[in-house]
């Protein structure tokens, strides 16, 4: 119901707010919409399948596959219903090609597990680059204090940082 209510305001609210949008705008949408889902989702709301220790190691042994081979992993947080990483795409890789293997091997094995059937990942993922080592600091230590900011217990999520990765 929450996020049916968000997909209503959300259209309501682009039909009167047509674009190009000055500054201003995109920070009312940007705070009105896709940080008040980050906000659900960092409180763990929704359905937290990867709160489930069996789910939340194929995801992260599927994270760890190709690491130093495809791409360079410097750290992840495996969340209740959803996952962060920061990694450096080997050359001549692809972030689409990498994205897709994750998805796509990780929703096989866990409803495999869980016995359920269909999609499991959103289609579209966030990518950012990274542009500094104060924006990489600043990325792997949001990771580190993602599930602090929801009070979500050690149990219920995973996290890995690498200490050696040189970007």
């Amino acid at each position: 119901r929450l996020l049916r209510d968000w997909k209503v305001e959300r259209e309501l609210w682009l039909t009167k707010h047509p674009l190009p949008w000055e500054p201003r705008v995109w920070g009312e949408y940007n705070e009105r919409f896709p940080l008040r889902v980050e906000s659900w989702l960092d409180r763990g709301m929704g359905k937290c399948l990867l709160k489930q220790p069996g789910v939340r190691r194929i995801v992260c042994d599927a994270l760890h596959h190709f690491d130093g081979e495809r791409y360079e992993i410097a750290g992840f947080v495996v969340m209740p219903n959803h996952v962060h990483i920061a990694f450096q795409v080997v050359e001549g890789g692809l972030i689409e090609g990498i994205m897709h293997s994750w998805k796509s091997y990780t929703a096989k094995e866990i409803n495999k597990l869980t016995g359920s059937r269909g999609e499991l990942w959103q289609r579209g993922y966030w990518d950012r680059l990274i542009r500094s080592q104060v924006h990489f600091d600043r990325c792997i230590r949001y990771m580190r204090e993602n599930p602090a900011v929801g009070s979500i217990r050690a149990s219920e999520y995973t996290l890995y940082t690498r200490t050696d990765f040189e970007n």
